[in-house]
C-alpha cells in the first residue's frame, strides 16, 4: 500500500517539475518580437549600452523571460555592458538551462550565439576585471 502511494506521489510530481522547466518564448511573441529586433541592432555597439538597459527593464517585466533564452540573452548582455558580471553569470547559468541547441535564438541575434560563445565572453570581462591597472591620474601641475 505505501509503495502504491509513492509511486502516485512521484508520477503525480513529474509533470510539476516538467512544466516548471519550460522554455517560454515570451520575447518573440507579438510586440515582444520589437524588443528583441531592437537588442539585437544594440548590442554590436557598446556605446548604445543605455538603450540596452532600457530594452532589458522591459524585458525583466515580461512574465517567463527568466525561463525565455532570447530574453535571458538580452539581459545578460545587459549586465555585461554595466559591469556586473556576478549579474551576468546569473544570467548565462538560466540561459544554459533553457537552451536548446536545436531551436537556437531568434534570427536577429545570429547563428553564432550559443552558450559557450557567451561563457567566452565573460571570460573575457571577468579576465580583464581582475586585470585592470589601478586607475592613475595626472593632474597639471598649479602655475609657479
Amino acid at each position: 500500500m505505501l509503495s502504491g502511494l509513492v509511486a502516485v506521489v512521484v508520477i503525480a510530481a513529474i509533470p510539476l517539475y516538467i512544466s516548471s522547466n519550460k522554455t517560454s518564448n515570451i520575447c518573440t511573441k507579438g510586440k515582444n518580437i520589437e524588443l528583441i529586433k531592437e537588442a539585437s541592432l544594440i548590442i554590436p555597439n557598446y556605446y548604445q549600452g543605455n538603450k540596452l538597459n532600457a530594452i532589458a527593464t522591459k524585458i525583466k517585466q515580461l512574465s517567463g523571460y527568466n525561463k525565455d533564452p532570447n530574453c535571458l540573452y538580452v539581459v545578460f548582455k545587459n549586465s555585461e555592458f554595466i559591469g556586473n558580471l556576478n549579474q551576468a553569470q546569473a544570467y548565462l547559468n538560466k540561459f544554459k538551462a533553457y537552451y536548446n541547441p536545436k531551436v537556437g535564438l531568434s534570427s536577429y541575434f545570429g547563428y553564432y550565439v550559443t552558450p559557450q560563445s557567451m561563457q567566452n565572453d565573460l571570460n573575457f570581462y571577468l579576465q580583464n576585471e581582475h586585470n585592470k591597472p589601478p586607475l592613475q591620474i595626472t593632474l597639471p601641475r598649479p602655475p609657479q
